[in-house]
């Protein structure tokens, strides 16, 4: 076992007072919880003749109880509690005063205390049992504070007295080291040497990334939303992919693996190289398995971003182009009408389309739209006039101001995102 020179110590002056002293501060419930006698223990109370001696006698049974300590340790009794425990044997508070007068009183109702109600100094079997039982808390977390409570609360739930805090600490301690070590273990056992070779070869300087490591280089941040900064963090995830290092296994808990994660990414590339070779490479492969998905996470982002600028830029090209072109499209959309009506008048009177065509020029001469609606009925087709000859100075001049048949707001901006227009709408985007 480690001396204790080389233990840390986790606690700080308020925090062992709070879990060696009763809380001033405590309430009604808690002394409710934690003081209230059995009809056993009132018997056994009771035995005492003097008055004093039975309320001492009650307050080392409550302070067993919680927080687990003897008289000698607890330094202060609240008064509430005091009057609670008080109440319970019908005893006055005041009498509390005069107990311990003869030292050995103390001890002697001690060693009753234990022998009656089956408290026990702890020993090295119980030591294991509470390592045990913290072992799989501490897989989940290195943080020692929760543990050294955990390990309180399973000494009193089994009647254990609990030793001076320097102890806990050192238990605590203990299991912390052989959790890391079993996780260590964990992370490392299925990496080859070759996948090792290219762990350390990331702490090393390369020159051509202008003699930076490439832990360095994969650290980077994402930069301004843009086509490079995606392609740069494409070229990282790529590279991650790579390297083809495992996944850490599922059975070890999600917050343990994102604490070994936060730890790496605090270290540079020449302290870690200084580390110990299975936990270097540990720290390593969780911190890589949490930047590929920080990383893919990032390139999303701002895909989504980029995505979103060009469809409003796409959104205000077409509201600019609407906005300055809809006065030649009604111009055009009547005239395309008075054809229309010429056209059809032209067929009803079997006439010059020419000649109806003047008389649709005429406000008063044209029919009225339920007169013309028989005709629009009908399928017209005018076999004198060919279509492409008709139709190509209609067309030279609504080329400038129509729309595509299926609209997109990318489609004022495809000259300068062509690329990107069309992978939107290809049917392989998925394969991507």
């Amino acid at each position: 076992m480690p001396g204790y020179d080389k233990i840390p110590t986790y606690l700080n002056p308020e925090q062992r007072h709070a879990l060696t002293q009763i809380p001033p501060d405590l309430s009604d419930r808690d002394i409710a919880r934690y003081y209230t006698f059995t009809e056993k223990e009132r018997d056994l109370i009771n035995r005492r003749r003097c008055a004093s001696n039975r309320l001492g006698f009650a307050v080392q049974l409550a302070l067993l109880k919680f927080p687990g300590r003897t008289l000698m340790e607890v330094k202060e009794v609240p008064r509430a509690l005091l009057n609670a425990i008080a109440e319970q044997i019908d005893v006055p508070a005041s009498a509390f005063a005069s107990y311990g007068e003869r030292e050995n009183t103390l001890y002697e109702h001690l060693d009753e205390l234990r022998r009656e109600c089956g408290f026990r100094a702890c020993g090295w079997k119980d030591y294991l049992s509470v390592a045990r039982a913290l072992l799989s808390d501490a897989m989940e977390s290195d943080r020692p504070l929760p543990l050294i409570e955990t390990a309180l609360e399973q000494l009193r739930s089994n009647s254990i007295l609990a030793p001076n805090m320097i102890r806990v600490e050192r238990l605590v301690w203990i299991v912390l080291k052989i959790a890391e070590q079993r996780l260590l273990s964990t992370l490392t056992q299925s990496l080859t040497p070759e996948q090792r070779t290219r762990l350390d070869d990331l702490l090393q300087a390369d020159t051509s990334i202008r003699g930076a490591t490439r832990l360095s280089w994969l650290r980077q941040a994402p930069g301004v939303t843009s086509p490079k900064s995606i392609k740069h963090l494409v070229e990282r995830l790529l590279f991650l992919r790579e390297l083809a290092l495992p996944a850490p296994p599922k059975t070890l808990h999600q917050n343990r693996v994102l604490q070994l994660a936060r730890k790496c990414s605090k270290y540079q590339a020449q302290p870690l190289l200084n580390l110990p070779r299975d936990r270097r490479h540990a720290l390593l492969v969780t911190h890589l398995f949490e930047l590929s998905q920080d990383l893919t996470d990032q390139a999303l982002d701002q895909f989504d971003r980029l995505l979103g600028e060009l469809q409003r830029k796409g959104e205000r090209r077409q509201e600019k182009h609407l906005r300055l072109n809809s006065r030649k499209m009604n111009s055009h959309l009547t005239i395309l009408t008075k054809a229309a009506e010429a056209f059809l008048l032209a067929r009803a009177e079997g006439t010059d389309p020419k000649r109806c065509w003047t008389q649709c020029q005429k406000p008063s001469s044209r029919q009225p739209l339920t007169q013309r609606n028989s005709f629009c009925a009908q399928k017209i087709s005018i076999p004198w006039i060919s279509s492409s000859r008709a139709m190509y100075p209609c067309e030279r001049r609504c080329c400038f101001c129509t729309r595509p048949s299926i609209a997109s707001h990318f489609g004022g901006v495809n000259r300068l995102y062509r690329p990107w227009s069309m992978s939107l709408h290809s049917p392989n985007i998925a394969d991507g």
